[in-house]
């Protein structure tokens, strides 16, 4: 079944949770930018299986991006996977 997560993490070194989340996952994530987003790392097509990276910060206003969560400064979307079990675990 396909699925549509979100994990949250405390630290705000993004650049640490990048690398382990790779490790982890044996993959690449690609530095993006964009207005909606800021700066933010991405995995995957997005039209099928995608993982993305970001702060918990709305570019536009310093807000939280998801402000359900405003404890996690980093966020990582995990969106049309098949595996999101595997991912879960594995993070």
């Amino acid at each position: 079944m396909t699925a549509f997560d979100l994990y949250g993490m405390e630290s705000s070194d993004i650049k640490m949770a990048k690398a382990v989340i790779e490790d982890a996952l044996g993959i690449t994530f690609t530095p993006k930018e964009s207005a909606y987003h800021g700066e933010y790392y991405q995995w995957g097509d997005r039209s099928t299986e995608s993982l993305m990276l970001k702060m918990n910060a709305d570019p536009i206003d310093d807000e939280p991006a998801e402000p359900d969560f405003p404890s996690f400064h980093i966020l990582l979307y995990v969106d049309g996977s098949e595996r999101h079990e595997e991912i879960g675990r594995a993070i």
